[in-house]
């Protein structure tokens, strides 16, 4: 059941909604976040890396979501070393910065964002 599209600009940030962040919304910092499910509508959606886009989501369905605000932030003194290896993959060994992570994690935040919950 796709739940629609997350245009991403840079491979990295597609690697760490992916790997790192649907996780972290499902079993990790909001495991026991409220509303209850608010993951699944993330967990359903086509992501797309379109170099250079501005981030958004596009579905039919902005209805089944039922939280878009995330403090992802707040992960980096947790598990940052780990988004940064997962951007290292991504742009190769030390092309991947801390400061390029907070950025692919504002996109990622101003991408969810598009999406209007009543």
């Amino acid at each position: 059941m796709e739940t629609g599209t997350i245009y991403l600009p840079t491979a990295s940030a597609v690697a760490l909604f992916k790997n790192e962040l649907l996780g972290q919304m499902s079993d990790g910092m909001w495991e026991n976040s409220r509303p209850f499910l608010h993951y699944e509508f993330w967990y359903h959606l086509n992501v797309v890396h379109e170099s250079g886009c501005t981030p958004r989501v596009k579905t039919e369905c902005a209805w089944q979501c039922k939280k878009n605000a995330y403090n992802f932030v707040a992960l980096i003194p947790i598990v940052g070393e780990r988004m940064l290896s997962i951007g290292r993959n991504v742009n190769g060994e030390w092309g991947y910065t801390e400061q390029m992570l907070r950025a692919d994690l504002k996109s990622i935040k101003a991408a969810m964002k598009t999406v209007n919950i009543r």
